[in-house]
């Protein structure tokens, strides 16, 4: 395993549905091959829940949760729904009173982190609580239990909350 560059700060990540070691590399600004060679990684593949150590000079600003650097064309929604956090949380953890968010601009994104915030799913057609916690990397029971579902049964537009 590779030493990790000197001044940096260690972030232990926990992947999440729809990651990808290119985006995250991105996100932190450092190379895909570090994140292999940190990690003891052969190919690409990463699994939901699984603890990626990251050396990076661009750590969370609030020390725990994870930063967005807004590009061209990005909108609050659209992170939003790539970190899976509501555009009113974005705005809350950023003090921002507008959705109008600039190129270069950091946004805190806490619900990334591994800590006691939740989410909320809207259930559609075709949804069941193994696809739904495979999503958010968590349990099947854990959804059963935060929802306080007696069964696996989930009807279309239900609302689950989703701990993270």
């Amino acid at each position: 395993m590779e030493e990790p560059p000197a001044g940096q700060t260690r972030i232990v990540y926990r992947v999440k549905s729809g990651d990808t070691l290119g985006e995250l590399a991105e996100r932190y600004g450092v190379r895909t091959s570090n994140l292999r060679n940190w990690n003891n990684i052969r190919g690409s593949r990463i699994n939901v829940g699984q603890r990626l150590n990251i050396y990076t000079d661009n750590p969370p600003a609030d020390g725990s949760g994870v930063t967005h650097t807004v590009k061209r064309g990005d909108s609050l929604t659209e992170i939003g729904k790539r970190y899976g956090v509501s555009v009113s949380d974005l705005k809350r953890w950023n003090g921002l009173g507008s959705s109008v968010i600039h190129p270069g601009q950091r946004l805190v994104v806490s619900g990334s982190s591994a800590g006691g915030e939740t989410v909320s799913h809207r259930v559609k057609r075709g949804d069941n609580l193994t696809d739904i916690a495979k999503k958010y990397g968590v349990t099947v029971s854990n959804l059963k239990q935060w929802n306080n579902l007696s069964s696996s049964v989930i009807q279309v537009g239900q609302t689950l909350t989703i701990k993270r």
